[in-house]
């Protein structure tokens, strides 16, 4: 039908224009993003075409109004339209359906159906997407000439054009280098060669050195810092190829020297092997397994190691017993898992058995981890506690005689109920279901009784009588009512602002306030509360089974505060030494001397010293080569504190020690000297001297001007 055939066409055209829309949005979003990543980080204009379709699907996804279907425009048509009565849905009915008012009504809407084509609700859309688009043109453009790249890439293409610029200064007698590293067996490195004369190497790898010169030279050596010196041996009776090799263990520099030339000064970093860590994920340092659970403990471990780990193992120790009769057991338990591979990092799981250990209720469980890496060094973690619940100390009554015991029938009842519970559980194939029932309920009423006589300790309200708690609730809510009058029938409480608070609010007693025990013994408290409350809901429940494990926690946790309260510390006797009658009243004051005082600095402090004296003449340089003989002491001081310093860390002083030198030469031939060298050999001074330790000094105050004291000044000048 004509009709069927106009609504398609406005399905499809105004699908086509939100799709056009969405794409000239996502389009304006994908050229900003590109132009700021190819300012900032040098990305090419060509990543514009993934990040267009990315941010288009995704908007796609995102916006559904792309997706029109033919009733979305009958609605918009009935919406827009008058001549169209609201009625434009029968165009879609099979003509066979309709009936006679349908027919006279589609005959009507035929005749009015061109008023569609002059409808047009997604061309505010596509203008405004067009105009998005625009407008990211102009700040893309205005992106591109105005944002600087960064200067992460700024100064790492200067340094990349720097070492371009000026290669490696070799001998002039020397044409080519090669460097072989034979790292040890435990760090599963093959051997290595480079042309480079700056060695980074593990600690006790083997460097093999050939040198080739383009003529026949007496005699090549290496001179290390450690002042020791390796001679190159000749390969070839021309003598320009020249070897030699040496096992490093710690980190300095060295030089070349052939004949009487010397080279400048190369790395010699040596890599310490560092000890495998540990990272116990499982279980806490301290587990307590109460009655019901079950007796295993599971352990997980992540090992790591900077070249592979070749070991780990569970060290276990059982005590069991107690005072003179503790005994101790030790058990060495491993992993499922196979170290063959020697990799670096493991996940290390296994669960305990501990009755498997010997262990029973009372016993308690030491572990500790070691883990040992392809190098034999080995690393043991912290120590962690498991111990098994001793359900026959809970149950024993000792110190429940014991005059400083304040609580000892609360500490009857608790156990009378775990008595009772388990003798429930016992008479349970005998009795019927009702029976147990009732008795589980019983038992669930008596442990509500026993929480709300701990409730007391902190302070909960209306638990003075067990049983009358609504009465007694009634009673407090009377003497509020009768307590909270109007504060204006009490000429007393006139201007009282708690008063006319009270009348709106409605408070008692605050729980946390209401006793005199410390913190944690009120954390504690609430504990125990918590575990009788849980033992309630399942003797309620009538599940005393799973009751009986919350009914010996907070058996153990009173058992706990009961211990608390007997804490004490003994007195102890002063035992002075005795005095000689004979030098008694004699007055002799000659071995009694005046403490002296010596603050002696080491040479260490002389170089630090030295050290900040030189950067202000660094600083001097810049603008006047002379120097003085005190200024070359302290400038040839500090050359040995730095090459100390890069001995120990080339990678990090090595560079400034070599400007350093090449200051001092300058001045020594009387030449200028280079700006850059001196400005490497401050920043390498500037790294050695760390910050001077704060010394003890007043408060900084503000002179008056705190707003305190600011007031203060206030009301002292406003009085007469």
């Amino acid at each position: 039908m004509k009709e069927q055939a106009i609504i398609s066409s406005l399905q499809k055209k105004w699908k086509a224009i939100s799709l056009v829309s969405i794409a000239c949005i996502s389009l304006a979003f994908a050229l900003v993003f590109v132009t700021c990543l190819h300012q900032l980080f040098q990305y090419s204009f060509a990543w514009a075409l993934p990040a267009w379709i990315i941010l288009f699907a995704l908007m796609m996804a995102m916006q559904r109004s792309w997706r029109i279907q033919q009733r979305d425009v009958l609605l918009y048509l009935n919406r827009h339209i008058a001549q169209l009565e609201e009625s434009s849905e029968l165009l879609l009915k099979p003509a066979a359906s309709l009936n006679l008012l349908e027919q006279m009504q589609v005959n009507k809407l035929k005749e009015n159906i061109s008023y569609a084509a002059s409808v047009h609700p997604v061309s505010k859309k596509i203008k405004g997407s067009v105009c998005i688009l625009l407008l990211s043109l102009i700040l893309s453009a205005l992106i591109f000439l105005l944002l600087r790249p960064s200067l992460f890439q700024q100064e790492k293409s200067n340094r990349a054009t720097a070492a371009s610029s000026t290669p490696e200064q070799v001998l002039p007698a020397v044409s080519s280098v090669t460097l072989k590293i034979k790292s040890p067996a435990y760090t599963n490195i093959k051997l290595q060669t480079q042309q480079d004369m700056n060695v980074v190497a593990a600690e006790g790898s083997t460097v093999y050195w050939q040198l080739e010169t383009n003529k026949a030279v007496q005699q090549i050596s290496l001179k290390f810092s450690d002042t020791t010196v390796l001679p190159l041996h000749a390969a070839n009776d021309e003598r320009t190829v020249w070897r030699g090799d040496r096992t490093i263990k710690q980190s300095g520099f060295y030089q070349v020297v052939s004949d009487s030339s010397l080279s400048e000064l190369y790395k010699l970093e040596v890599i310490k092997d560092q000890p495998p860590v540990i990272t116990v994920q499982l279980p806490k340092p301290s587990v307590v397994i109460d009655v019901g659970e079950p007796q295993r403990t599971a352990i997980q471990l992540h090992v790591t190691d900077d070249y592979g780990i070749a070991d780990a193992t569970i060290m276990a120790t059982v005590a069991s017993g107690s005072g003179e009769a503790v005994k101790f057991s030790e058990h060495a338990i491993q992993f499922g898992n196979n170290f063959s591979a020697h990799n670096k990092n493991y996940e290390l799981k296994k669960t305990i058995d501990l009755p498997s250990l010997g262990m029973k209720p009372g016993d308690e469980l030491y572990l500790y981890f070691k883990a040992g890496d392809n190098n034999n060094r080995q690393t043991q973690s912290d120590t962690y506690i498991i111990s098994i619940a001793d359900t026959a100390d809970l149950m024993g009554f000792d110190g429940a005689v014991n005059s400083l015991d304040a609580k000892p029938e609360y500490f009857r009842s608790q156990r009378q109920i775990i008595i009772e519970t388990e003798q429930l559980l016992r008479d349970k194939p005998t009795l019927a279901r009702d029976a147990f029932n009732n008795r589980s309920n019983d038992l669930g009423i008596d442990q509500k009784l026993l929480r709300l006589r701990y409730g007391k300790f902190l302070g909960e309200e209306f638990e003075a009588n067990i049983g009358g708690h609504e009465a007694q609730e009634e009673e407090g809510h009377d003497a509020h009512e009768e307590q909270e009058k109007p504060a204006g029938d009490n000429n007393n409480n006139f201007g009282n602002a708690e008063a006319i608070i009270d009348q709106f609010s409605h408070k008692h007693d605050i729980a946390e306030d209401a006793n005199f025990f410390d913190a944690g013994t009120k954390k504690q408290l609430k504990a125990v509360l918590t575990e009788m409350w849980n033992a309630e809901l399942r003797l309620r429940s009538f599940k005393p089974d799973e009751a009986l494990p919350f009914e010996y926690k907070a058996l153990r946790l009173l058992k706990d505060l009961q211990q608390q309260s007997r804490v004490y510390v003994a007195k102890t006797n002063i035992k002075t030494p005795p005095l000689d009658p004979k030098k008694r009243l004699t007055g002799e004051l000659d071995k009694i001397i005046s403490p002296s005082m010596q603050n002696s600095s080491g040479p260490n402090d002389q170089s630090l010293v030295a050290a900040q004296k030189t950067l202000s003449v660094l600083e001097h340089l810049k603008t006047n080569n002379s120097v003085s003989n005190d200024e070359m002491a302290w400038l040839f001081a500090t050359s040995r504190l730095m090459q100390q310093r890069a001995a120990a860390s080339p990678g990090k002083y090595l560079a400034a020690l070599q400007s350093y030198q090449s200051v001092l030469n300058h001045i020594q031939q009387k030449q200028n000297i280079p700006v850059k060298d001196i400005g490497a050999a401050q920043g390498g001074l500037q790294q050695m001297l760390a910050a001077p330790a704060l010394k003890p000094s007043p408060a900084a105050t503000l002179n008056g001007n705190s707003l305190s004291q600011q007031y203060f000044l206030n009301l002292n000048n406003s009085r007469p």
